[in-house]
């Protein structure tokens, strides 16, 4: 039987407020909450009553797709541990699985470390893209001063892209980060150069902007998609000759060089 809010199993409305509750507790639960609305339809195939949560049910499905990969299956059966945690404690009748005696790990990525020749090679390419005529794009604006932020800042691509025109302090040279790492803000100083940089393409992209405008806006003033950027970076590395491997570089690495305290520019040139 199914119920106004999208819930179609008898046990909907106790995933409803368990999302709830932990979005409250700070977790954003986005792809969670897929896994959520999967396994209320498999509680609706399967005929699970409402506050219960059977042993064959909980495992049937964390384990029913042979594909996946135990990366996956372990964070599903975590999900439904927290749920079952929390039905037990409201007085349902359920089964808690247990934690998996030895936790899956993917392996530890490596980093790429950039020489400075490489960064240079880098940035000239990114600054003297050949852009094709009448292409529908701002990337000859965006991407210098992208990704010299993600290597002078250390940002995530992410933190990146969806920075508004309030987020950037011109005057003092500071980034407002929203809702980063542990959904907390966090503010990230500029060194000179970076700023005026963003003073003058502040001057040409934003003159008549609203301050909760995407900072680095697509054609469309939407918001880019971390993987429209990771292709042109591809471009950027054939084209300065640095290879890349199924490992690297990734966009990401760009911001190993501050993290591991390796000597570097404060801005490529």
């Amino acid at each position: 039987m199914s119920n106004n809010d999208g819930w179609k199993s008898k046990v909907g409305s106790h995933l409803e407020r368990f999302l709830n509750f932990m979005r409250l507790s700070g977790y954003q639960y986005k792809v969670q909450e897929r896994w959520l609305k999967q396994f209320d339809q498999y509680c609706a195939e399967n005929h699970v009553q409402e506050s219960t949560l059977p042993r064959d049910v909980i495992e049937g499905f964390c384990y029913r797709d042979g594909y996946e990969s135990m990366a996956t299956r372990q964070d599903r059966l975590y999900l439904l541990r927290k749920l079952a945690e929390y039905m037990e404690k409201s007085g349902c009748h359920v089964f808690v699985p247990p934690l998996p005696e030895k936790s899956f790990r993917y392996p530890r990525h490596e980093p790429y470390i950039y020489t400075e020749v490489e960064l240079r090679k880098l940035f000239t390419q990114i600054d003297h893209w050949e852009q094709p005529h009448q292409s529908h794009t701002n990337r000859k604006m965006v991407d210098p001063l992208l990704f010299r932020m993600l290597y002078g800042c250390g940002l995530r691509i992410t933190e990146a892209l969806r920075l508004t025109v309030s987020d950037v302090d011109l005057g003092e040279g500071v980034l407002r980060i929203r809702q980063a790492k542990n959904m907390k803000d966090r503010f990230v100083p500029m060194a000179e150069n970076l700023t005026m940089r963003c003073r003058e393409y502040s001057r040409i992209m934003h003159a008549d902007s609203e301050p909760d405008s995407y900072f680095y806006p697509g054609f469309h003033g939407g918001c880019y998609d971390q993987s429209t950027i990771y292709v042109r970076f591809r471009q950027y590395l054939w084209k300065a000759g640095i290879s890349h491997s199924g490992n690297g570089p990734r966009v990401h690495d760009l911001r190993y060089p501050h993290l591991n305290k390796i000597r570097t520019l404060q801005e490529a040139s």
